[in-house]
């Protein structure tokens, strides 16, 4: 019978009734009654058991009173709490492919020996739903068994302790307890007032419940997991609590900053068809042994596009794994910088983590992440062969070009090509209708110096004062 309404108890619109039939040995006695039956939905009920004695077919006895505390059983709900953690215990989870959340599920009332499952799903704590990563939610189970009962002596007239389903009073006043979560529970009913009530062992414990999930797309959320725990597929217990911080993890947020420089350190760089740039990154807040990768694009600081060589932007990248949260990768440039003269460069970089954006660093006014292009700059002193600025009428006249150079770069081959004007007219002076050119190869050892270049020609027809450059001709 239920208590609350008086009415008999329902189970899938049934009542619960069980009988049995038994050959009296004495005037006085006792026999058990046994209900079998699924207490899944009674939680927190109380119920009381009526009998009734027959005899041929009439009703020769009773006892049915619904206040009867020797007669009433209280279905006693089970309870889980859990914390939640990292694999080290921690209440913030590094940013991975593979991170592992562990939540540890502490239960009480269950039933000893028996099978459950925990099953398990993160939830976004600001909004209150659960957290997806593709599109699919984040969930985990797993299946344990309670301990099983000790063994309890059988009592007279009474089937074995481990078939029985109730839990002795604590006092001869007080409603017996019966264990909740037991689609077929069984319930032993003494005839006689005094006997004794057979113990129901019921268990308490933990067990885990483990997610690993990728987590790069939950920089810096909070999450909150929730559990239910179910019997034989019903859920029988639920901890859902948003607000409560034992089941609560929150994700780090990684940072990236960068410091740009050439191969020797400097913040020029050189101006050559083979350069090298490389740009330290340093991090915080990653998982040590996690693979990364890093993305670089050089961007013109003037325009604040990407700087490009024949149409295509200057990228690189490096892939790395952190020994610890913090530290510094390189990336390295290397590229043709002969377009760039003059230029101010700026390294953004990109943080990745499993083919996700984690960090990023793009400040285009960043000091650290900036490198200039050196401007190389010549000036020509020209002479001839003993240094006058009079050169001689003759068949075979030497010119020397003395080429002063700053910002070359040390150990490359250069090549100078010289023409001679002509000073008054200002075009190119013809000899037998060719103009006059000379150049020189040189590979500097020193960023500024000087070199020559030396030009011979016949300059017989350029009498006259004919000027070229800061040298004219003598007459013969």
């Amino acid at each position: 019978m239920d208590v609350e309404t008086g009415a008999p108890l329902l189970i899938d619109e049934e009542e619960v009734t069980a009988q049995t039939t038994f050959r009296a040995r004495s005037n006085e006695g006792s026999v058990s009654v046994e209900f079998s039956f699924d207490s899944t939905g009674l939680k927190g009920k109380s119920v009381v058991v009526f009998e009734t004695l027959e005899y041929a077919g009439s009703e020769i006895a009773s006892h049915a009173d619904l206040w009867d505390t020797e007669q009433t059983i209280t279905f006693a709900a089970p309870i889980i709490s859990t914390s939640a953690a990292g694999a080290d215990g921690e209440n913030t989870l590094d940013i991975g492919a593979s991170v592992k959340l562990i939540d540890t599920v502490s239960y009480e009332g269950l039933l000893a020996g028996e099978t459950y499952t925990l099953k398990g799903v993160l939830m976004d704590r600001v909004t209150g739903r659960p957290i997806l990563i593709d599109g699919e939610e984040i969930r985990a189970e797993t299946t344990f068994t309670t301990a099983a009962a000790p063994s309890v002596p059988t009592l007279p007239n009474t089937p074995a302790a481990a078939d029985t389903a109730v839990v002795a009073p604590s006092a001869p006043a007080a409603p017996i307890i019966m264990a909740i979560a037991s689609p077929a529970a069984t319930l032993i009913r003494q005839g006689a007032p005094d006997a004794p009530v057979n113990a129901l062992t019921t268990s308490a414990g933990t067990a885990a419940v483990t997610f690993t999930f990728n987590s790069a797309s939950l920089i810096g959320k909070t999450a909150v997991v929730f559990e239910s725990l179910t019997y034989k597929g019903r859920e029988i217990a639920a901890h859902t609590d948003i607000m409560d911080d034992r089941q609560t993890v929150t994700f780090r947020e990684p940072s990236i900053s960068t410091s740009a420089a050439g191969a020797d350190g400097g913040k020029e760089l050189d101006i050559s068809p083979k350069v090298k740039l490389t740009d330290t990154v340093s991090y915080d807040g990653l998982l040590a042994g996690q693979t990364y990768t890093l993305r670089g694009i050089l961007m013109d600081k003037a325009a604040g596009t990407p700087l490009l060589i024949d149409g295509e932007e200057i990228r690189a990248e490096s892939e790395f794994k952190p020994d610890a949260p913090e530290g510094t990768a390189d990336v390295v440039f290397t590229f043709d910088s002969s377009g760039f003269i003059g230029k101010t460069a700026v390294v953004f970089e990109l943080l990745e983590c499993g083919g996700t954006v984690i960090a990023s660093h793009a400040d285009i006014n960043d000091a650290k992440q900036t490198v200039t292009f050196k401007a190389p700059a010549i000036s020509t002193s020209a002479s001839g062969a003993d240094g006058a600025k009079e050169l001689d009428i003759s068949p075979r006249v030497k010119l020397v070009d003395t080429v002063s150079y700053t910002n070359l770069t040390v150990g490359v081959k250069y090549l100078l090509k010289g023409v001679l004007m002509d000073k008054t007219t200002g075009v190119p002076l013809l000899i037998d209708g060719e103009e006059v050119r000379a150049e020189a190869t040189f590979t500097p050892e020193d960023t500024d110096g000087v070199t020559e270049v030396l030009f011979s020609f016949n300059s017989i027809f350029h009498r006259h004062d004919r000027r070229i450059g800061g040298s004219r001709f003598r007459d013969a």
